[in-house]
């Protein structure tokens, strides 16, 4: 594992590229591996973009990822760099990783649900809460 330190760094440099390209800087994180460094960046989309994270934004993202940390130069030797997306697993622990997660289910009545796994959902403006256990007979105020 490489110094936190090195990762803020990493971080400062890259996250101004990925905000130019529209999208948000989720983690990153610089790790050894044999005689190289690896760089793992997380991307995703805004909370207010109505598109997907697809496969030619990730890559847009990389090439402007890469041109900035070529230019800096933070990263000593070679290195190989992942620009990724959170995946369906990573957790829910900001309001927009909730607004994008969560869509209408079968056991909601109000359109706001949880996946089956999380507790619940709460969509913040009305307070109302839903879960697969305790579906909502409240309508959200918009």
């Amino acid at each position: 594992m490489v110094a936190p330190a090195h990762a803020e760094r990493v971080r400062h440099v890259v996250e101004p590229a990925v905000v130019a390209g529209g999208l948000v800087l989720e983690d990153v994180t610089v790790r050894k591996s044999g005689t190289r460094s690896v760089v793992e960046v997380i991307v995703d989309v805004t909370e207010d973009d109505e598109g997907d994270l697809d496969l030619d934004r990730v890559a847009e993202a990389t090439r402007a990822v890469s041109d900035a940390l070529d230019a800096a130069d933070v990263i000593v030797g070679e290195y190989t760099l992942d620009v990724m997306s959170p995946g369906v697993y990573r957790p829910l622990t900001e309001r927009r990783h909730w607004s994008r997660a969560c869509s209408a289910a079968p056991w909601c009545g109000c359109g706001v649900s949880s996946s089956p796994s999380a507790r619940g959902c709460s969509r913040g403006s009305c307070g109302s809460f839903c879960s697969p256990s305790r579906p909502s007979r409240a309508a959200h105020r918009d």
